[in-house]
């Protein structure tokens, strides 16, 4: 390709003054020491001195005449445009600004919401066609394909709760992505239809306090293994996200809580001093992760299970800072319905997050569809101080629940906890499934081997200190 006019005109020009500057290099210098070798000597400098500065600046003026012409001088903005994140405040929001005053069309991508944004650049009213870009960023851009509500199910009765919690987030059209960690005693079936409800299902190992003296306390020995729920930490792949117990029912839409920091919680009723851990924000990370196993190893937990582990880590959080103190209305609990009657008449229509608490569970009754009557020791008692929350979740979980079970498990028998009365007042099941089939020893040890022992079930606490007492008699 020949070089253009341009380029070769450079290029002449370029070998004239090498060729001048050789020509005269040798008579030059001699020339100038004549002419200026006594000026250079009244300032007290050598007389080669003033004649190779001058040199110097010759051949810097062929190099600036010879070399290819930069862009100089203002640059045309008009027509372009320039797109910047995180403009709600400091560098970005001046940015913004600034780049606006020279011309450019600005895309700026807030995090917060729309009122708030608002806010924030309401004092440049001049700023009309930024004012265009942000109502054209609405919602504003939030990032929410990187924050996600996360939960966990170490069985099938925890995976129920899982789909009626996955459910009812849909239901109140979340824009977050849902993130559900399974344990191994998860059935094929269950984790299908939680692959229906959920982007995400992980399977992790189970991890387990073996706290067995607080835990015994609590009269709760299940709670060991919700140690697992410190794998949500591991979801790196998330910016931000919320965690929620299994046994929770939302029942208005919580995106909001994602604009909360890390670790934002609601007071736990028993000790409003402490958070509950049924429902909090946190930002994913291997570093925390490692710190949070490494306090558990040293330090245990107080209660024998997650929440005591998190608040020892967490411990500033009754103090440090207000702002991570989450309502009550994102973890309403049952034991404070009936604690507190007259406040849960007067703010309970505000609750968004419903969490129920204690050993006895929603899937630990039985429902007629027909009746919509809630059945089983102590339902009668549950179902008042949950007023219609229990309800709520039975409806639910029968209604969109169910069916899918129904569609994954096909012939297979299985117990949905749907009930119907007869004319005789006798109960009859659906879908009632046979006792599963009892593992070798063999098989046990395996499963023990690889970190899968059935904790709920027939590894759980109370069996193997049966199995103690028996032995040590």
């Amino acid at each position: 390709m020949a070089p253009s006019p341009a380029r070769r005109g450079a290029l002449l020009l370029l070998a004239l003054s090498v060729l001048l500057t050789a020509a005269l290099g040798v008579a030059l210098p001699a020339l100038l020491d004549a002419l200026l070798g006594a000026a250079a000597r009244g300032v007290g400098l050598a007389g080669r001195s003033g004649t190779e500065s001058i040199v110097l600046c010759y051949l810097l003026y062929v190099a600036y005449v010879a070399m290819p012409r930069l862009p100089r001088g203002v640059v045309q903005v008009r027509g372009q445009a320039v797109v910047i994140t995180g403009c709600d405040s400091g560098f970005g929001n001046a940015l913004a600004k600034h780049l606006h005053t020279l011309g450019f069309t600005v895309f700026a991508g807030c995090l917060l919401k729309r009122p708030v944004v608002k806010q924030v650049w309401r004092e440049n009213e001049d700023l009309a066609e930024l004012r265009v870009c942000l109502r054209r960023l609405d919602p504003p851009v939030c990032y929410s394909s990187y924050q996600a509500f996360v939960t966990l199910a170490t069985n099938d009765n925890y995976a129920k709760g899982a789909m009626v919690l996955g459910r009812s987030l849909r239901n109140h059209h979340t824009t977050r992505k849902l993130v559900v960690l399974v344990g191994p005693q998860v059935s094929d079936p269950c984790q299908s239809v939680l692959k229906k409800l959920y982007d995400e299902v992980r399977l992790v190992d189970v991890l387990d306090s073996g706290d067995t003296a607080h835990l015994a306390m609590m009269k709760r020995p299940d709670l060991g293994v919700t140690f697992t729920k410190l794998h949500c930490w591991t979801l790196t792949h998330y910016s931000k996200c919320v965690f929620m117990d299994a046994d929770t029912l939302v029942v208005s839409n919580i995106d909001e809580l994602f604009e909360r920091e890390e670790l934002s919680a609601a007071p736990d009723p028993g000790w409003p001093d402490c958070f509950n851990s049924g429902v909090f924000v946190f930002c994913p990370s291997m570093a925390t992760y490692d710190r949070l196993l490494q306090y558990s190893t040293e330090h245990g937990s107080f209660d024998g299970g997650d929440q005591g582990v998190l608040n020892g880590f967490f411990s500033s959080w009754s103090t440090a800072d207000i702002s991570k103190h989450l309502p009550f209305i994102y973890n309403l609990s049952s034991i404070a319905i009936y604690t507190y009657l007259p406040a849960f008449k007067q703010y309970g229509a505000n609750a968004k997050v419903i969490h129920f608490l204690g050993q006895t569970k929603p899937w630990s009754h039985t429902f007629d569809p027909k009746t919509r009557q809630v059945r089983g020791e102590g339902a009668q008692d549950v179902a008042a101080s949950h007023s219609s929350f229990l309800l709520d979740w039975w409806t639910l979980y029968s209604a969109e629940v169910v069916p899918m079970l129904q569609g994954h498990y096909g012939d297979q028998p299985f117990h949905s906890g749907c009930v119907e009365v007869n004319q005789h007042n006798s109960i009859l099941y659906y879908f009632i499934s046979p006792a599963p089939p009892a593992l070798s020893s063999e098989e046990r040890k395996e499963r023990w081997e690889r970190g899968q022992a059935d904790y709920m079930g027939v590894d759980s606490f109370e069996n193997i200190q049966k199995k103690l007492d028996a032995f040590l008699k």
